[in-house]
């Protein structure tokens, strides 16, 4: 008999620590048996220790919950998503376990200052008819070098502080090792294919459109914001940390965090090499109505993983114009171009502080470390 916890509130050595509970087992999860571990049980035994102390202002500990299932509308509260003490007596330690580790998160919801931050793992983001991914670009000469040593960024939805009172809710949220460089691959619905535009503090860094083949028509398709664009030239997309330039000025900080990708639907365009334009009417005449391939989406009613991202561990993070790059253009051209917007996702981005805070927020979560945004872009 006997069980081992692994409670942290951060990254630093002295946020972590380990608690041995000799006459308890994590597997009894009847509240009535002396064996069961509650987390009143944890609690008490991290302020025995120091770890932790009783609620006042600016130190008020409660624990996070790893896995949250939205409501009947796909609605979450925060109430879902950080544990009452109400419920610690008869809440099992075990349903808060995260890892191989026991390991259980805990955050200090009334820190001073910065707080910890906590969102969904996710493998893309999706609104209206776009979904959108980041990942580390891996194919054009020299990206090896470029990012070495650096991870694949976390990407997070509905990212709230863990401070209840605190007006903040970042839809989609990446969090990426500084100086990473990046691309943000886009799937899209479009007529005879789509126009991909991204947009960092009202400048459009990237403009580019993707056709389908001659015929095709009313598809999901891809393309990717793989590079800033500006002068006629392409440039890598870097993204650095907002705290280090001094030439922001203060408040306006979140207009550099942010990065916007939308699309248009393409409806014509110019095939150079037949020197005749493709129609989305001559192509719906000619070609049978294909059957869409609809984006895969999780169910409503799952249980979503929250990742905790400790607040020692982040800066806010800005898209940056990295060194030029070449790329080749087809023999063809956009002609017609729907005015409206299929979809929009606006992301914000964060950087880890350092490389070993990456490595140990990244490595407490398997979903993370298994990078499945990237393993589904490249097998589809």
């Amino acid at each position: 008999m006997g069980c081992r916890l692994k409670c942290s509130k951060g990254t630093k050595a002295e946020d972590v620590i380990f608690l041995e509970f000799g006459d308890k087992e994590l597997s009894v999860t009847d509240p009535d048996l002396d064996a069961f571990l509650s987390l009143e049980d944890v609690r008490n035994r991290l302020a025995a220790e120091g770890f932790i102390g009783t609620d006042e202002d600016g130190y008020i500990w409660r624990f996070v919950l790893p896995k949250v299932k939205p409501d009947e509308k796909g609605e979450v509260r925060y109430t879902d998503r950080i544990l009452g003490t109400q419920t610690e007596e008869i809440y099992p330690a075990k349903k808060l376990i995260i890892n191989s580790e026991n390991e259980i998160i805990i955050t200090n919801v009334d820190a001073v200052g910065r707080p910890d931050l906590i969102g969904f793992a996710t493998d893309y983001f999706n609104n209206g008819k776009i979904k959108v991914f980041c990942r580390l670009r891996d194919y054009m000469e020299g990206d090896g070098e470029k990012n070495r040593g650096k991870f694949q960024p976390v990407m997070l939805t509905d990212v709230i502080s863990t401070r209840e009172e605190d007006d903040v809710n970042y839809k989609f949220v990446c969090v990426c090792c500084e100086d990473s460089v990046l691309e943000f691959p886009v799937e899209s619905f479009g007529s005879v294919g789509i126009v991909i535009k991204a947009e960092v503090n009202n400048e459009v860094i990237y403009d580019s459109a993707v056709h389908w083949a001659p015929g095709d028509h009313d598809l999901d398709g891809r393309g990717s914001v793989n590079c800033i664009k500006r002068d006629g030239k392409t440039f890598d997309i870097v993204v650095k940390n907002l705290t280090k330039d001094t030439g922001v000025v203060p408040g306006t900080a979140i207009r550099y965090q942010k990065i916007t990708i939308y699309t248009h639907d393409l409806l014509s365009w110019y095939d150079g090499n037949t020197d005749r334009e493709i129609t989305v009417e001559e192509s719906r005449k000619n070609a049978p109505k294909p059957v869409r391939r609809m984006m895969l989406m999780a169910a409503p009613d799952s249980a979503k993983e929250q990742i905790t991202i400790p607040v020692d561990s982040y800066d806010p993070g800005k898209i940056e114009q990295g060194a030029q790059v070449q790329f080749s253009c087809g023999k063809w051209r956009r002609r017609k171009v729907a005015e409206g917007i299929l979809g929009s996702v606006s992301i914000y981005m964060f950087v880890f502080k350092t490389e070993e805070e990456a490595k140990k927020v990244i490595g407490r979560y398997n979903s993370l470390t298994e990078s499945s945004q990237v393993n589904y872009w490249k097998r589809r």
